[in-house]
């Protein structure tokens, strides 16, 4: 058995924020993750907080998300002033935002990030960063890159501005943060082209990509450079793997920066239902980068509700980059070094509940010059409602011909915890089948009738955990079938279950395809032919009648 350290790792369905900088400082322009950021709404959408805790007025609040999101704040801070295009937030005063994912980025499961800068009133600019996403029901079996992106500004004449002609080095450390290995892994920002060591990622394994870019006069003009970081793959399992961060570069941000990236796996499914569920136990993994030129000394990270985990946070031995020593408080990381964390959490019964298990974890590190720098990472886990349907249609045969008989089985079973009520199964007649004759046997719930013929339409008002319904379908191929035919049951709950294993919503559905064999095509102006045809195929089909009726 792996320890825990061992075992845990990243998924790429991250919230990292920033942390509000101490109320003391002038700008404490701040990112905030809250619960609201991944409760019902838009599918997809993640909510957050922009927070000025400091001394200041902060002007010229901007954010820049990751491609595939666009983000949408509310029109007036807490305090009731105006937001919106002016971008300004009093001390103390906050500001409600979500992200929003375009079709393509939800198609994608795709890892969300946005960028959030600000300058108080003596010229204190502050970046923070949010990297979210927000995961579907977890699996033992997870493929997940996370990428944590960072950058140097080559300042040749000290100035803190970009100047056309400097250049940023971009520093990109993947992780393996799932429980399959990785492959055809392709990395792309805003440089075009990535260095990487390798294009493959064993269970637990890192690697750094590099790449450079030069500031244009155009970016020296705008005062910013923006930069997306993009990389896709492919699981041992075949499942597609994406992540994404977004890194800004901005005239007079500073040399010192740090970022959290916070990942949970399904360490221990106790029930066995192959999906995150109450009593089960994950496992977080936290990746502490040091994302500018600075090194930062007393590296510290911290959960503010101890309830969330189970014990304390512990971190390696040493960094995955550099490998140097490094302790949880009293650490330091180097430039673009990254140190991995972990911790475990037993999902509960409220959390079960609420369909959505969320997290928070603080950083902090103190550069040589500048104040402390702060970084937050959070995650949340979607949990399947207690009712989970499983629908699967088999056929004993792939292929067939015209006049034969193929079995079909299909099977309904109630795999959550829970009773579920007014299920509803419809299975037509596909088109290409003659007859239809069907016999029911359930386990744990009675069938609605134990035999028929057609289709099969039943209801059943309450459909017990662990219960199942198989059907066995008897039927015949009609003559002039077409090459496939396709036969869909399709099952409907009443109350809020998930479609397993895909925790889709319902209707849940299962297809099964059967194949007629090899369509010949007959030249339609030779009347001969024709004839002939049709007596073959009718010797045939008296044949088959004959051999049925002996």
């Amino acid at each position: 058995m792996k320890t825990m350290m061992e075992k845990t790792l990243n998924l790429a369905l991250l919230l990292g924020t920033a942390m509000v900088a101490p109320a003391q400082a002038a700008n404490g322009l701040g990112v905030e993750a809250t619960e609201a950021a991944v409760s019902g709404g838009t599918a997809g959408a993640i909510g957050f907080t922009i927070s000025n805790d400091g001394t200041q007025v902060v002007t010229g609040v901007r954010w820049y998300p990751v491609s595939g999101y666009s983000v949408q704040c509310a029109v007036q801070t807490a305090g009731g002033r105006g937001f919106g295009l002016d971008g300004v937030l009093q001390a103390g005063d906050r500001a409600n935002c979500t992200m929003v994912p375009t079709a393509f980025a939800a198609a994608r499961a795709r890892g969300a990030a946005v960028l959030v800068s600000g300058r108080a009133a003596d010229g204190t600019v502050s970046v923070r960063h949010a990297g979210m996403s927000v995961l579907g029901a977890l699996t033992p079996a997870q493929g997940i890159v996370v990428v944590a992106g960072g950058a140097v500004h080559a300042d040749a004449d000290l100035d803190g501005q970009l100047d056309a002609g400097e250049t940023i080095a971009y520093d990109i450390t993947l992780v393996n943060a799932g429980t399959e290995a990785l492959s055809s892994l392709a990395v792309s920002d805003l440089a075009g082209a990535v260095a990487c060591p390798a294009t493959t990622l064993a269970v637990d394994a890192s690697m750094v990509c590099t790449s450079s870019y030069a500031v244009s006069a155009s970016d020296a003009t705008a005062g910013f450079v923006l930069n997306e970081i993009d990389v896709t793959g492919t699981a041992a399992n075949s499942d597609a793997v994406q992540a994404a961060d977004v890194i800004l570069t901005l005239n007079l941000a500073g040399t010192a920066g740090i970022r959290v990236f916070k990942s949970p796996l399904l360490f221990d499914d106790v029930d066995a239902s192959g999906y995150a569920s109450a009593g089960d136990v994950l496992g977080y993994t936290f990746l502490i980068k040091n994302s500018n030129a600075q090194a930062l000394a007393t590296v510290n990270l911290l959960e503010p509700d101890p309830s969330l985990i189970d014990g304390p946070i512990v971190c390696e031995a040493t960094t995955l980059v550099a490998g140097q020593p490094f302790a949880l408080g009293s650490g330091t990381l180097a430039s673009q070094d990254v140190a991995r964390c972990a911790a475990a959490h037993t999902i509960t019964a409220a959390e079960a509940q609420a369909g959505e298990a969320l997290n928070l974890a603080e950083a902090s590190g103190v550069p040589a010059i500048g104040p402390p720098v702060q970084g937050t990472g959070a995650s949340a886990v979607g949990i399947p409602a207690a009712g989970q349907l499983v629908v699967t249609k088999t056929v004993n045969t792939p292929t067939t011909t015209v006049g034969d008989t193929v079995t079909y089985t299909v099977t309904v079973r109630n795999a959550g915890s829970t009773a579920i009520a007014n299920v509803t199964i419809s299975d037509p007649v596909p088109t290409g089948i003659t007859t239809f004759a069907w016999a029911c046997t359930g386990t744990g719930v009675a069938c609605p009738a134990a035999t028929g013929t057609g289709a099969i339409t039943a209801a059943v008002p309450v459909f017990p955990a662990g219960a199942q319904l198989v059907y066995t379908v008897t039927a015949l191929v009609a003559f002039g079938a077409p090459p496939t035919i396709l036969n869909v049951v399709t099952v409907t709950p009443q109350t809020n279950v998930v479609c397993a294993p895909a925790a889709t919503p319902p209707p849940c559905s299962a297809t099964v395809p059967l194949g007629t064999g090899q369509v010949v095509e007959v030249p339609l102006g030779n009347p001969a032919i024709l004839l002939t045809m049709a007596a073959l195929l009718g010797f045939a089909a008296a044949s088959r009648l004959r051999r049925r009726v002996r």
